[in-house]
């Protein structure tokens, strides 16, 4: 079943955005015949990926501005660009949309194709200072979806450029502008909410140097912490011991591979000192068997042992879970159940009718 076209909400929506990158692809999508006005692309003529984003530097060809300028906003609908330019600069300033005043006096509605992207500054030879370099012509490698930020990421890189670059220089990636509020661009620190730069620059902590991790007993200055909050303070630890320490239990992670792998060990080094203890005892008492017979009975009983801890490992783990008192309360709100069904039937009265036979 094909997506659904474009909603009248979500033209409006998109005509005109902030963006940092493509988190979907509803722009293609097709935008019903009553609702399509004249400046309004169809689906095919729109541009699928866009190079251009909030933040980025660029220049508008064929125009005598030749300033670089800054890219605020972009209307994926119409494939046109918003750029913020001088209000004395803005000569063509009547084509942008309708909005405030203050926001039309400072931008310059452009199409996408007039546009070239700054690259970089480049010493050229010959040249006292470093040039702006843009692209007459950009490319863009394979899309991959950002989970993290959820967007659409590809790296793009000028194939020309004017003024001409070195082979080397061109092949790289133009780097993606980073975002920052316009409401924190010229923001202040406030003295109250904001923390100070050298309260943030104090050290406050210095972690231990692993001899002396080393030389502590863990379990010992562990177990000391925890009688402390329980028994008289004097077999409080020493307060200049690592704090490292006293959460070496709660920060270590009980499923890692080491710890696994560890606890399978030890448990295989249990069943075969507990099958050699077995083997050794019904061979010392053989009552009248073979060794192999005994061997065998101890095998058996062995594997009996096994499976009884089991199921009480399994028993103890299930109490631990929850398993047992909701399967009491399974098993109450049964008999709560049957017991009102009964007093149900014990009330029921049946009226005397035809139908109604009294077994003799």
């Amino acid at each position: 079943m094909p997506p659904a076209p474009l909603t009248s909400a979500e033209i409006l929506r998109s005509s005109w955005a902030r963006t940092t990158g493509t988190r979907d692809l509803r722009h293609m999508l097709p935008i019903p015949r009553l609702e399509r006005g004249n400046n309004l692309k169809i689906a095919r003529e729109r541009i699928k990926y866009w190079n251009f984003v909030s933040g980025d530097k660029v220049r508008v060809r064929g125009h005598k501005i030749k300033d670089m300028l800054e890219v605020t906003d972009v209307n994926k609908i119409t494939n046109r660009v918003r750029l913020r330019v001088p209000p004395a600069e803005g000569e063509e300033k009547k084509t942008t949309p309708p909005g405030e005043e203050e926001e039309r006096d400072r931008t310059w509605n452009v199409h996408y194709s007039r546009l070239q992207l700054f690259v970089r500054m480049h010493q050229f030879p010959g040249r006292k200072l470093p040039q702006p370099v843009y692209a007459t012509r950009l490319g863009r490698s394979k899309q991959w979806w950002n989970q993290a930020a959820g967007i659409w990421n590809w790296k793009r890189y000028a194939l020309s450029s004017n003024p001409r670059l070195p082979s080397e220089i061109l092949k790289q990636p133009i780097p993606w502008p980073k975002f920052v509020k316009e409401e924190d661009k010229d923001r202040e620190p406030h003295e109250l909410y904001d923390t100070a730069t050298s309260a943030v620059e104090e050290i406050t902590y210095t972690f231990p140097t692993e001899e002396e991790l080393l030389g502590l007993g863990a379990p010992d200055v562990e177990e000391a912490y925890v009688k402390s909050l329980y028994y008289p303070p004097s077999v409080a630890p020493s307060h200049a011991t690592p704090v490292e320490v006293f959460v070496t239990r709660e920060l270590s992670n009980p499923y890692s591979r080491a710890k696994k792998q560890a606890r399978w060990q030890a448990r295989m080094a249990y069943k075969r000192e507990l099958l050699g203890d077995m083997v050794k005892a019904e061979v010392a008492n053989l009552r009248g068997r073979t060794r192999r017979e005994a061997r065998a009975e101890a095998a058996w009983k062995w594997k009996q042992t096994l499976d009884a801890e089991d199921k009480a490992e399994a028993r103890r783990r299930a109490e631990l879970r929850g398993d047992v008192a909701r399967t009491e309360g399974r098993r109450v709100r049964k008999e709560r159940r049957e017991k009102k069904k009964e007093k149900l039937l014990e009330r029921l009265v049946l009226q005397d009718a035809p139908n109604q036979v009294i077994p003799t």
